[in-house]
């Protein structure tokens, strides 16, 4: 289906071994294994030659899980029913994580369009087309609607009418991209967005126009900023894949600090200085504001894709051999509980989307196009 994402696992798997830190520690997997209670072939429809991949993340609300899907229909999951209906069809695919406010559910199209949908009236408020498509999920801030675009750029939208109020894009050079999204995070009056030529912007949300850039990547094959920053205070967490992970001011971008590791999931932070990121070696490592030691477990033996906090210092985990962990007390520093395992049961299935999570609760969507969830 897209190809970028073959040369994305080869380039992981590829990757070199992480540098030597100061703190290590492996962990012995128990043979207790968490079980989903409810699973989604959401790509029926056999293909003939490579298989399709799947890149979708859901969104949990507090009565079920929306969700697009490959022939075009959304979805949603309900609680009590236990299982999924279709609220709306499109004629293009649907992969980016939606967003629901006021029962108005918002979500991009691979036919460069966004779509506001009336959940409980079941009919469409509006449809706007953009100038590529929308594969990241929609952030709804101050009345308007934001979302990267295919082709580097971030539109905002009226939230009410969907009338396109400006557009950012930038030139991305780059000959050799990933071609993920990262999501816009807006804090105040500024979003801060990742490209793929390795440059973090601040763009002012009221029209547009550019506050600040800071290159974070070095020049490489591979230099995207594929994942969203983490704010902590006044700094902001950045990192590219593969890159080394930064820690820089919010008001202007200067880097204030910088981690040499190797990341090759999205950074999450597990408490007012610490965030936690995995690696292309199939460890997690955790980086400080406060000082530059790094603590580094070992999860396991392939390259890590995906990790979300559950609850406190809970980490779910996910491999690109299709394995999802539990590790409780992430934060000790002398001893790591045990944690649960759930395999995904096919050598091909992995996790290229992002783990939602609400609550004890959480879902996925696997490449082999598999709805997850577990209550």
């Amino acid at each position: 289906m897209r190809s970028f994402f073959f040369s994305f696992l080869v380039f992981i798997l590829a990757c070199s071994s992480c540098s030597q830190f100061t703190l290590k520690k492996n962990l012995t997997v128990t043979k207790e294994v968490f079980q989903p209670s409810y699973i989604e072939n959401i790509d029926p429809f056999y293909r003939p030659g490579n298989l399709p991949i799947g890149y979708a993340t859901p969104l949990m609300d507090d009565d079920g899980i929306y969700f697009g899907t490959p022939n075009g229909e959304i979805k949603k999951y309900v609680y009590s029913l236990k299982r999924s209906l279709v609220l709306a069809k499109e004629r293009y695919p649907v992969f980016g994580r939606p967003f629901i406010q006021d029962g108005i559910l918002y979500y991009g199209t691979q036919g460069a369009e966004i779509v506001a949908w009336n959940v409980n009236k079941k009919e469409e408020v509006f449809r706007t087309k953009v100038s590529a498509p929308s594969e990241s999920t929609i952030v709804l801030s101050q009345g308007r609607l934001l979302t990267s675009l295919r082709n580097h750029g971030l539109v905002a939208l009226d939230a009410k009418t969907g009338k396109t109020l400006w557009f950012y894009k930038r030139a991305v050079p780059s000959l050799t991209t990933l071609q993920r999204v990262a999501v816009p995070v807006v804090i105040g009056s500024k979003i801060f967005q990742g490209f793929a030529d390795g440059t973090l912007s601040a763009i002012r949300l009221e029209d547009g126009t550019l506050s600040w850039e800071q290159k974070i990547s070095v020049p490489a094959k591979f230099q995207d900023i594929d994942f969203s920053v983490v704010p902590q205070g006044k700094y902001l967490w950045v990192s590219a894949t593969n890159q080394a992970v930064k820690l820089i001011y919010q008001e202007n971008g200067l880097i204030q600090r910088s981690f040499e590791v190797r990341p090759t999931t999205n950074l999450v932070a597990i408490n007012d200085n610490t965030v936690v990121v995995g690696t292309s070696g199939g460890s997690i490592q955790m980086l400080s504001s406060q000082k530059q030691e790094i603590k580094e477990i070992k999860i396991s033996k392939q390259p890590l894709s995906s990790i979300a906090l559950l609850e406190e210092k809970r980490l779910l985990i996910a491999d690109f051999a299709g394995k999802v962990q539990l590790l409780n007390n992430v934060e000790t520093d002398n001893n790591v509980a045990p944690h649960q395992q759930f395999l995904m049961g096919s050598q091909w299935s992995s996790l290229l989307g992002d783990i939602e999570v609400k609550g004890k609760n959480f879902s996925f969507i696997s490449s082999r196009n598999r709805l997850y969830v577990f209550e």
